[in-house]
């Protein structure tokens, strides 16, 4: 064999695997992000996967229209179970108080903007100061969309606190693939488990339009917890979709509902797992 052919074979050789490569990665699936809200203390952005350089489309219903009120009150409805080992630790709301008001002003004009490809990711941080001191920062991330009569909520973290060498840097993403803290979504009344960590609301329904009383796990006294932006909700959203009238259901599940508000009443479940259980019931019957 000629030995000057071997430099040439040689450039071939990795030209041919130049190409390849780059084939490769324009197969590859990857997220594009536009930032509608860049502060130190909130971002906002519109997510949205692309492959081969076309955008895969989700069939979300985008844009859509929230009132800012109505938002802060599913927000502030949101609760978790925090776990350690395995095993339950405690039950919190998901969303600080001091978060909902700038997280709901944000995320009405994000699904506004957003199309049928795009999720509304939101990275939030919290500051805890004592006497008068910046003391610790703590992050909430998660993913939303709306699709059909459904609002989705993928929380990734909540209230986790920052380590003081990572204060500087740019905060994870969301990412509802991947478990990155150790809790459960649990869901409230007119909300149905969407994974471990996720919850679909029906957003429309009237439980929304003031701000929601919660039951604690634990059986104790009802609570209300602090939600800000109480004004009255705009006429037309005050038309929700049909939800707790039961007639026409099917004679199964009227029995089922019944145990369960009997199983409810004798205390033997907790509020969270009848209104769960509910939920489910009336979903089978396309309520």
């Amino acid at each position: 064999m000629d030995a000057t052919l071997c430099p040439m074979k040689l450039r071939a050789i990795a030209l041919g695997l130049a190409f390849t490569a780059i084939g490769a990665t324009g197969c590859m699936t990857r997220t594009v992000k536009t930032t509608l809200v860049d502060t130190p203390s909130l971002e906002v952005s519109l997510r949205k996967e692309v492959k081969g350089g076309a955008t895969i489309e989700r069939g979300y219903a985008h844009p859509a229209t929230i009132s800012q009120q109505r938002l802060a009150h599913i927000l502030g409805a949101l609760e978790i179970e925090l776990r350690e080992d395995g095993k339950r630790k405690s039950q919190l709301a998901a969303i600080h108080p001091e978060l909902i008001e700038p997280l709901s002003r944000s995320m009405v004009d994000a699904f506004a903007r957003a199309d049928s490809t795009q999720e509304v990711a939101v990275k939030a941080v919290r500051k805890q100061h004592r006497l008068g001191i910046f003391h610790k920062k703590f992050l909430t991330t998660f993913s939303s969309y709306f699709k059909g009569d459904r609002l989705f909520i993928y929380l990734s973290r909540v209230e986790w606190e920052v380590p003081k060498e990572r204060e500087d840097k740019v905060m994870p993403e969301p990412d509802r693939t991947e478990k990155q803290m150790d809790f459960r979504a649990v869901p409230g009344q007119r909300m149905s488990q969407a994974g471990a960590q996720g919850l679909a609301v029906r957003w429309r329904d009237n439980l929304f339009s003031a701000p929601v009383r919660t039951a604690d796990e634990t059986g104790g006294p009802r609570r209300e917890r602090t939600i800000l932006m109480e004004s009255p909700l705009p006429a037309d959203e005050l038309e929700a979709e049909p939800g707790a009238d039961i007639e026409g259901l099917d004679p199964d599940i009227l029995r089922a509902l019944a145990d369960l508000e009997e199983a409810r009443r004798s205390g033997s479940i907790t509020e969270t797992e009848y209104q769960q259980r509910r939920e489910n019931l009336l979903g089978e019957s396309g309520y």
